[in-house]
């Protein structure tokens, strides 16, 4: 009997740190956008929910750097989230199915184009846990999806966005950081492309070839097992 993929509902979310409190109503920034861009559709979306954050009734996301996979932040990003006066809080939520990262990509454009609009000082993705204080330069929290890695473990963080679970690997003696590192990239790729869910295979690549097993893991993670393949 065949393994259904572990679907769950997508959801791509953005913070953009304002430095006052008093933004423009939804409705005013989805008129900003010309007619029929891909900006206006997802401020008008049922899915989308925006919600505003003020540091003074609520300070603790304007240090999100408690996370356990956020890099050092640098002065520079430390004085944009200490001058922030509010936070808008984008989220999109739905239950469909496939099309890679097609709806992240559509909502993280959005994200930068609100953030623009507001003089936006930082931007945070809490999924892929990345701040970016270049808010219109197109990357840093606006790359949807994060090869991480900490406490001897890989992560890809941001697999939420496709409705799927983060995938996880513990290189062991047998199989290095390289491979497992490989394995992962190369599922999360597949992924993204709009591929087919696989629990099992073999990944082909110019260090060899890896052979892969998926299990549900703990906190939801999906755990990936790698073991040596066909050497090349």
């Amino acid at each position: 009997m065949l393994r259904r993929p572990p679907h769950r509902p997508r959801v791509a979310e953005h913070w953009i740190y304002l430095p006052h409190g008093a933004p423009p109503s939804l409705a005013v920034l989805a008129k900003s956008f010309p007619e029929g861009s891909t900006e206006r559709a997802v401020l008008r979306h049922p899915a989308l929910h925006v919600g505003l954050v003020l540091r003074r009734q609520n300070p603790g996301p304007f240090r999100p750097d408690a996370g356990a996979w956020l890099p050092k932040l640098d002065p520079e990003a430390l004085a944009a989230l200490e001058t922030s006066q509010a936070m808008l809080r984008l989220v999109y939520a739905d239950r469909e199915r496939g099309g890679g990262l097609n709806a992240a990509a559509n909502v993280a454009r959005t994200a930068r184009g609100v953030a623009e609009r507001c003089r936006a000082l930082a931007a945070f993705d809490p999924f892929t846990e990345r701040l970016s204080v270049a808010v219109g330069a197109g990357e840093g929290c606006w790359t949807h999806l994060r090869l991480a890695e900490a406490a001897g473990e890989l992560r890809v963080l941001g697999m939420i966005k496709m409705g799927y679970p983060d995938l996880a690997a513990a290189p062991s003696g047998a199989v290095g950081t390289t491979a497992a590192r490989v394995v992962l990239q190369r599922l999360a790729e597949e992924l993204a492309l709009g591929h087919t869910w696989r629990w099992n295979g073999t990944v082909a690549s110019e260090l060899g070839d890896f052979r892969f097993t998926i299990r549900a893991g703990r906190r939801g993670l999906a755990r990936v097992d790698v073991e040596h393949g066909r050497q090349r």
